[in-house]
């Protein structure tokens, strides 16, 4: 079975386990339980993200939520917390009456969707914009599919090449006159997405940890702006950090202690002064954390949690980075 052939088998299981006559009647807790890996956000945010990913912002995108965290927050205005759940204050005073409006908004994107109503959609201000596009893709009619797996406009406007095509149903149209006969839906959006990563963003993980630096080595490369690394590090890690282009992105970490900055390299490797074999590069900071602390999330090579040293954020990771690492961290904006 290909890689294609198992998602559209998993589109498959999450209709069967949530067809459009079940959404009218399902629960708070059947739409967003912490923890749980059945409910109806869990399935369009993590078990689906590989037909289209939703990662990014937070979890009022869904309107209300199930809280993992049990801190106290308090409500305003604009938001409302009870011991279990959050939602936008403007849905009602309690997560409940905020859930029937919500389920009703679903249920409204769902048979907009099966119509292929993409005008109704796009004008809808009720849910977060790529949540409602996501629900949208995944009802639509898959014999003639009307929606790709690409939920911003920025990337469609990339793939397109065109800043003029305004509002996100007017770009899935025009994307889809690109299709290929031959290609899938599901497969013309792996395209799109390719087009897209090709286009922008590159960025790299480099790892100061405290087996190679002392406290105060770290203090005065990061006073310094230099980046640092043995030429020779293992499975080419100090090649490619002497090989990428001047402007390259990168995030520092100090092992999984700390993520001080992002950064961008502005000058060519040159020897260390100080040991055999070290090199570094000057680099200039973009952004500075506004989270302390380590990683908590799930490893991969790119993360600060794995040992690696000089390790490129690849491009199917990029949501997944976004949404985990950069924003939290760094404050970054959509």
């Amino acid at each position: 079975m290909s890689n294609f052939e198992e998602l559209y088998s998993l589109w498959d299981e999450f209709l069967s386990s949530w067809p459009a006559s079940r959404l009218a009647k399902m629960t708070l807790d059947e739409y967003s339980k912490a923890g749980s890996k059945e409910s109806f956000t869990y399935w369009l945010e993590s078990g689906l993200d590989e037909l289209g990913s939703i990662w990014g912002g937070s979890a009022f995108k869904f309107g209300v939520f199930s809280r993992k965290s049990t801190e106290d927050k308090s409500s305003d205005a604009k938001l409302s917390y009870s011991d279990t759940h959050g939602w936008y204050s403007s849905l009602g005073s309690t997560a409940e009456e905020a859930f029937e409006k919500v389920r009703g908004f679903v249920v409204e994107v769902v048979h907009w969707a099966e119509k292929g109503d993409l005008e109704s959609i796009d004008a809808f201000e009720h849910l977060g914009e790529a949540f409602k596009w996501k629900i949208a893709f995944h009802y639509q009619n898959r014999q003639s599919p009307v929606i790709v797996p690409i939920f911003k406009p920025a990337w469609l406007a990339s793939y397109l090449g065109s800043s003029t095509i305004q509002g996100m149903a007017a770009l899935q149209k025009a994307a889809l006159t690109k299709r290929p006969n031959d290609a899938g839906i599901l497969e013309f959006g792996r395209q799109i997405w390719e087009v897209w990563s090709q286009k922008n963003l590159v960025i790299w993980k480099l790892s100061h940890g405290a087996k190679d630096f002392s406290a105060n080595e770290l203090q005065h490369y990061l006073q310094a702006r230099l980046a640092v690394m043995h030429g020779e590090t293992a499975k080419g890690q100090g090649r490619k950090f002497q090989e990428v282009p001047v402007g390259t992105l990168f995030y520092l970490c100090h092992g999984n202690a700390s993520l001080p900055l992002v950064g961008q390299f502005i000058s060519a490797s040159e020897p260390c002064d100080s040991e055999d074999g070290w090199v570094q590069r000057h680099y200039r900071i973009l952004k500075k954390a506004i989270k302390m602390g380590g990683y908590q999330d799930g490893k991969k090579g790119w993360t600060p949690n794995y040992n690696s040293t000089f390790k490129q954020v690849p491009a199917h990771d990029l949501p997944e980075f976004e949404a985990a690492l950069l924003k939290p961290y760094f404050g970054t904006d959509d």
